[in-house]
């Protein structure tokens, strides 16, 4: 079992988890946060865990290198691509009307249908909205039926979505993903981020 270490103030304590480093104020809740750490494959890298060694594995393939053909350089295979269009001018597919580029046509394809194309074909069977893919309109239909069926390991609070609970759950781990490309700094929250950028470069928003 993992094990966490006890902080002392002065005359009140803190429990540190000694596998992700978060802090809890009460000896209850960091029981409960160290049992959720247990049966589940973390990646040594980023510290998020997977229920299984499968999941793990193909998680771990955004963290591999891959060298450059143009340079020395080494990236993750998200950011290859970009980095040869940039430094060294190797075309990737690009929309010629609002200049998005992804890594493969079909990409291209779907958002050009998506945004440009405004194509909707599937609807709501609750109400008049339409959507383009099965996955929008799962989102959509939680509206109608908003079942919390989403439990945080941490607190205990309920979530309608998946994203949403991990989201939230982010507030725990101190996982921090969303980056300012200004100044590097890196918060939980998209929210976060956005009154970031309002506050220190009010400039680029």
């Amino acid at each position: 079992m993992f094990k966490f270490t006890v902080i002392e103030e002065g005359t009140k304590k803190k429990y540190r988890c000694n596998k992700c480093d978060h802090v809890m104020l009460t000896l209850v809740n960091m029981r409960k946060h160290v049992s959720a750490h247990l049966d589940k494959f973390c990646c040594d890298t980023c510290k998020r865990e997977f229920k299984n060694h499968r999941q793990l594995k193909k998680h771990m393939l955004i963290h591999r290198l891959y060298d450059c053909p143009e340079c020395s350089e080494k990236f993750p295979k998200t950011e290859l691509q970009y980095h040869r269009a940039d430094e060294h001018g190797v075309p990737m597919p690009t929309c010629a009307i609002c200049g998005y580029r992804t890594e493969s046509r079909y990409t291209l394809l779907k958002h050009q249908r998506r945004v440009h194309m405004n194509e909707r074909t599937i609807p709501c069977p609750h109400c008049d909205m339409k959507f383009f893919e099965n996955a929008t309109l799962n989102q959509h239909l939680v509206r109608h039926n908003p079942v919390k069926k989403y439990e945080c390991k941490f607190c205990g609070k309920r979530f309608p979505r998946s994203e949403t609970l991990l989201r939230h759950e982010r507030i725990h781990t101190g996982e921090k993903n969303k980056v300012c490309n200004l100044c590097g700094e890196k918060f939980v929250q998209k929210a976060s981020l956005n009154y970031h950028m309002m506050k220190r470069h009010p400039d680029a928003v």
